[in-house]
């Protein structure tokens, strides 16, 4: 569902937060966050929620993956350099092609951006 519509997925993500507040997953809702927000176009947002959601769930290779694509985006050449050894550190064999495999629920229209970003960033084809 938030892949086609980000806005949609951040309203639902403060809601759940307002009736839960105390969520011991609150880690998870950041790592959607920064989806929705690299989806929406928003990479600055993206990193700033990864960055939430890593500093509670430092191994969440999504939440990596976010970050990074996200840097990429933003040109920061320090922080996707670092985001990518974090990455590939949990996950060594991970290439853009096993990604679209794993990630192929995503539209194309997502997807492809996403991916691209990750590529500028370092994640062998």
């Amino acid at each position: 569902m938030f892949l086609a519509n980000p806005a949609r997925t951040l309203d639902l993500l403060l809601r759940a937060e307002r009736l839960s507040p105390r969520d011991p997953r609150t880690w998870y809702r950041a790592a959607v966050a920064a989806l929705a927000h690299f989806l929406a176009g928003d990479f600055e947002e993206a990193a700033a929620c990864a960055n939430r959601a890593l500093a509670q769930s430092p191994r969440f290779a999504p939440t990596l993956r976010v970050l990074a694509a996200s840097f990429a985006r933003l040109g920061r050449t320090h922080e996707v350099r670092q985001a990518m050894q974090d990455l590939l550190r949990l996950k060594p064999q991970l290439a853009v092609t096993t990604l679209r495999g794993r990630l192929g629920h995503m539209d194309d229209k997502a997807l492809d951006p996403f991916l691209e970003a990750l590529r500028v960033a370092g994640l062998p084809e």
